[in-house]
């Protein structure tokens, strides 16, 4: 049997804000070396009493967020929408929904962030629109010609009047809808209620453009880009082929094709210069830097999430799905990280997560790909500790920090289209974007005073806010003693290097270090007690942050046991 304690420094901070919280540092490049968090608005905190997240939500809460030590907040979307994708189906890009407020509370939003030294990230979506949008409105009815007749990929049925190519759609079925008003097919990866925007055309372009220009008017510090490598389809119109692998992770008709022509065609290349260009004219505007992150999604993959990175007329850094997935293993995470880095070298930035609104949750997913029972405490600070020992810009999903678990959702409370169409064999997203748990002497645990729209999770109240700040040793006070250590450790920052030591089926050790100086990362991917390789650890000094790993009195290490120790 181990005795597993904790070893926390929480030092005096040079870069503290007023409420003595470490305030993000106001770099060239801040977002090298920030933590982001990102918040689903729906599910943050209900402001008004409809059960429903809101932007007053937000702000009520920026003490909290900016306890926890975060640069920044990326919030997903809040455009004015029909919800038929949650916000991801915009009708109006300039308005923001009713269901969360007034454009008002969000100028209070970004002053009130600004004031607690936060900047504010918006989400993005610039791939399709809601088919409720006015310019889908008018394209439907200017086939022969008009302003916006060629705003989205519309296309003649083959001869057989079967749709033009064998693309499938995300959310089941074809990619393409027929439209008997305009008499033509038109274009959308996802809902069929989402048509693509043209993005070959200059027309729309600049009309995207425009957009950003009104939202970083309103003083926003960057942007997330909703699947990035969407944008742009091949206009030749080409059927995709059958994937080459048949090891699909679920029977689903969509895994079954190579996504070849409908999405991550070279003219995006030309289209993101000219956002970067934008954002670059702000930044010297402004004096501190506009990012951009880009969602590659789960099709791209590490080596498409280079693409977009490798030069400094691209976008800032980019995200995929290698991380978001079940495999967990130190082999695993060292090849992602070294393809990144392979495919860019030093001209491009990786972005980490491993958690969002589109993944099942970490505490949940990882317990279970290492066999776990159950989500332990020790398991949860292990994978809070390894985010944020990786090089790159580094984001938590709202609710990591309180190790949040997957919520299982009946049939009947399931809003998720894309769980509707595949329940029983994927039950959606709904269950990651669950409300969060704030105050359990409070009704609904604090985050609405009706029921929230989605079930909160009996497994996910007793994780609440309240009662983690209370225990020292929860993961809420030791994820945020790490974030605010981490700001004062060069090494572990974008100045400093990673260095992999040693990884197989379990240990993974690594090294975050500058000018010789730094730590050695140990973790324990396995339910099972490991003994430690000697050579990665002859240099190994004193635990910084330690959990079921002794080093100095003991070769052997926990399940899911960690360390950080300083390089002697």
């Amino acid at each position: 049997m181990f005795n597993a304690k904790i070893v926390s420094i929480k030092p005096k901070l040079k870069n503290q804000s007023a409420n003595g919280v470490a305030a993000p540092m106001h770099t060239e490049k801040w977002w090298k070396d920030a933590v982001i968090y990102q918040i689903y608005p729906r599910s943050f905190q209900d402001s008004n009493g409809d059960g429903i997240g809101d932007l007053r939500g937000i702000t009520a809460r920026l003490d909290y967020i900016a306890a926890l030590g975060v640069d920044a907040v990326w919030i997903s979307p809040f455009f004015k929408s029909p919800m038929k994708d949650f916000g991801y189906d915009v009708a109006d890009f300039k308005a923001i929904d009713p269901i969360f407020g007034t454009m008002e509370d969000f100028e209070n939003l970004i002053r009130e962030a600004a004031r607690h030294g936060i900047k504010i990230l918006m989400d993005l979506v610039f791939s399709h629109t809601s088919d409720q949008h006015e310019w889908f409105q008018a394209s439907r009815a200017q086939k022969n010609g008009g302003d916006f007749k060629d705003f989205y990929v519309w296309a003649d049925p083959k001869a057989d009047g079967s749709p033009p190519t064998n693309w499938l759609a995300h959310f089941g079925g074809s990619t393409w809808s027929w439209d008997s008003k305009r008499g033509q097919y038109y274009l959308h990866n996802f809902l069929s209620s989402m048509p693509d925007l043209n993005i070959h055309a200059k027309a729309v372009q600049e009309a995207l453009l425009d957009i950003m220009r009104f939202w970083l008017d309103k003083g926003i510090s960057g942007f997330r880009l909703d699947v990035l490598d969407y944008y742009c389809h091949d206009p030749r119109l080409i059927d995709n082929p059958p994937k080459k692998t048949k090891n699909y992770k679920r029977f689903e008709p969509y895994l079954m094709q190579e996504h070849r022509y409908n999405r991550n065609h070279e003219a995006v290349f030309p289209f993101v210069k000219k956002m970067r260009a934008l954002c670059d004219e702000y930044s010297k505007k402004t004096g501190h830097e506009v990012m951009m992150v880009g969602e590659i999604s789960e099709a791209g993959g590490i080596e498409n999430s280079a693409l977009y990175t490798k030069s400094d007329e691209l976008i800032h850094t980019s995200y995929c799905f290698d991380l978001l997935s079940d495999a967990f293993s130190p082999t695993h995470i060292r090849n992602v990280f070294e393809t990144y880095h392979n495919k860019v070298g030093n001209k491009g930035w990786p972005s980490w997560s491993f958690s969002n609104h589109d993944s099942r949750r970490v505490a949940t997913r990882w317990a279970e790909s290492l066999g776990l029972e159950e989500s332990s405490l020790q398991f949860q600070k292990m994978v809070n500790i390894l985010l944020f020992s990786l090089s790159g810009t580094l984001y938590l999903y709202q609710g990591q920090e309180l190790g949040l678990e997957e919520v299982e959702i009946p049939f009947e409370a399931i809003r998720d289209p894309y769980g509707l169409f595949q329940y029983p064999e994927n039950k959606g997203r709904d269950g990651c974007r669950t409300p969060m748990v704030w105050d359990n002497s409070k009704e609904n645990s604090g985050f609405s005073a009706i029921q929230p729209w989605l079930p909160l999770g009996e497994n996910n109240r007793p994780k609440a806010v309240c009662d983690q700040l209370e225990d020292q040793n929860s993961l809420l006070n030791e994820t945020r003693a790490f974030i605010k250590w981490r700001k004062t450790q060069p090494a572990f920052l974008s100045g400093g290097k990673l260095t992999f030591k040693h990884s197989d089926d379990t240990i993974l050790i690594f090294e975050r270090s500058i000018e010789g100086e730094g730590y050695i990362c140990v973790f324990n991917l396995s339910n099972k007690a490991q003994k430690l390789p000697s050579k990665p650890l002859q240099k190994a000094g004193e635990a910084v942050f330690e959990m079921g790993c002794q080093v100095n009195e003991t070769d052997m290490i926990e399940p899911c046991g960690f360390a950080i120790l300083k390089k002697q």
